[in-house]
């Protein structure tokens, strides 16, 4: 009894919040949001991270969708080929893939997710506003448009300028806004 009631003080909600509200990625992307906070973001990697950009209150293109985004995915597929892929609920990843021709591939990852593969400097992002990108890896190394895990290439920033880094996760600004 004496154990439970020293814990009777503790708010469990506002207990474990430090991680999450003072974590160096959360604190440099509210910064940016507070001086453009119309801008919009992608993020090519690791989908957990777009629920810690969400909750910084940026605008994401890639995060969990309730219901499709037809306008968006309008730019992106505007043949309608990938349809059956995006027209549900689902979690949106993003990775790099640049093979000089503005490609897109779109394919299902599992029965809640699907994944776009495309180049990061794709003019696709610039018409859908993307003016910020997070990468959840270094720009070295290779990729290609079947594969789950990615590191991106230098080609795939070359249209960016890197405007942070933390915990091995790069923020670019892109340079044709």
């Amino acid at each position: 009894m004496a154990i439970a009631l020293s814990n009777a003080t503790v708010n469990p909600v506002t207990i474990g919040l430090s991680s999450i509200l003072d974590n160096p990625l959360l604190t440099i992307t509210r910064q940016i949001h507070k001086q453009d906070p119309q801008a919009r973001w992608a993020l090519f990697g690791d989908t957990r991270i777009t629920n810690l950009l969400k909750a910084s209150g940026i605008s994401l293109l890639n995060c969990v969708k309730l219901i499709p985004v037809f306008d968006d995915m309008r730019v992106l597929d505007p043949t309608g080929d990938y349809y059956s892929a995006y027209n549900r609920y689902a979690w949106i990843a993003m990775y790099p893939y640049v093979d000089g021709k503005d490609g897109l591939t779109i394919g299902h990852a599992s029965q809640d997710s699907y994944s776009i593969m495309m180049d990061p400097c794709s003019p696709r992002l610039k018409e859908l506003a993307v003016k910020y990108l997070v990468f959840t890896k270094p720009p070295t190394g290779t990729t290609t448009a079947t594969s789950a895990t990615f590191t991106p290439k230098a080609e795939e920033v070359r249209c960016m300028t890197k405007v942070a880094e933390t915990s091995g996760i790069f923020v670019y600004k892109r340079n044709d806004e």
